[in-house]
């Protein structure tokens, strides 16, 4: 397929793309019973309108009771402790959406030391999912379990991000045992099976995708013939692998970023609080009127 631009502004090469991918995600570490460090999940850095924040899956921050699981990711300088607000969708079987996204709240200071090291994605970078289509393909990131283990302690964890990119989305209609899942908040990816090439047609073998839930999906229109592409367009969190179907259930983004309003609240009583009475930690934001309710604070 040839696309000229006229239909398309192309900006550079799939391969630089994929390459750079790592630079758009960053891991979540945690600890086990016995205290050893394991990677548990990804997040997509973000700039909002007031705060900065991480987006990942709630199912990655939060365990079975709702609480906070310790989280630390990696910056140039070492480790990044995760102290700040976390919100989520609250989740109630059978009667919401099982959204499963969360946004962690980032310091100033946090923020800084991580853009360092990876790109923070912005509103001007966001957009929706297409209908199945020659030339729209879909990208993939995160950091999967597999190729991140930790084996020694003293040394800095491994930071080997994995990208995939395909053309083959779907609805999760399409997918069987999905439970509390929607068209309006989710859409499914066809992750790719055992091994495939890369940009360099070399033979890649894929990894189980554990570790890659919270990790980012982007948009992005590729030529074919010459193998340039699009600026890749964030759509969606990755959140759950069905492996019989070898499908990826995906929640479309602005089901996380509608959190973001609550999350800024929060953190600008936090700073008023701070400010006054130091010692006296500000109240959690009020549900907002929608199907779908801020929780797990």
């Amino acid at each position: 397929m040839g696309v000229t631009k006229s239909v398309m502004t192309i900006l550079a090469p799939l391969k630089d793309i994929g390459e750079t991918s790592h630079r758009r995600v960053c891991p979540l570490y945690s600890f086990d019973d016995g205290g050893k460090i394991h990677t548990v999940g990804s997040a997509i850095p973000f700039v909002g309108a007031r705060h900065s924040f991480l987006i990942t899956a709630a199912h990655v921050c939060f365990d079975h009771a709702n609480r906070p699981v310790p989280l630390f990711t990696w910056a140039e300088d070492g480790p990044v402790l995760l102290r700040e607000f976390r919100i989520a969708w609250d989740y109630q079987k059978g009667i919401t959406p099982d959204a499963d996204v969360a946004l962690i709240a980032l310091s100033e200071s946090d923020s800084i030391k991580l853009k360092q090291a990876y790109w923070f994605s912005d509103l001007s970078v966001v957009s929706t999912v297409r209908p199945k289509q020659p030339g729209h393909h879909y990208l993939i990131a995160g950091y999967p379990s597999t190729r991140n283990k930790i084996i020694y302690r003293e040394f800095s964890p491994p930071a080997r991000a994995t990208h995939l990119v395909t053309g083959h989305i779907d609805t999760v209609a399409s997918v069987s045992s999905t439970k509390d899942k929607s068209q309006e908040c989710h859409f499914s990816i066809l992750f790719p099976d055992k091994k495939v090439q890369t940009h360099d047609g070399a033979s890649f073998l894929v990894p189980k995708p554990q570790g890659m839930s919270g990790g980012g999906i982007w948009h992005l229109e590729v030529d074919t013939l010459t193998r340039l592409a699009t600026n890749p367009k964030l759509v969606g969190v990755g959140i759950e692998f069905h492996h019989k179907s070898r499908h990826f259930i995906c929640t479309r983004v602005q089901v996380a970023l509608s959190l973001a309003p609550d999350l800024d609240l929060y953190m600008d009583n936090q700073r008023r609080s701070n400010d006054a009475q130091p010692s006296v930690p500000p109240d959690v934001p009020a549900s907002a009127a929608s199907p779908l309710q801020p929780g797990r604070g």
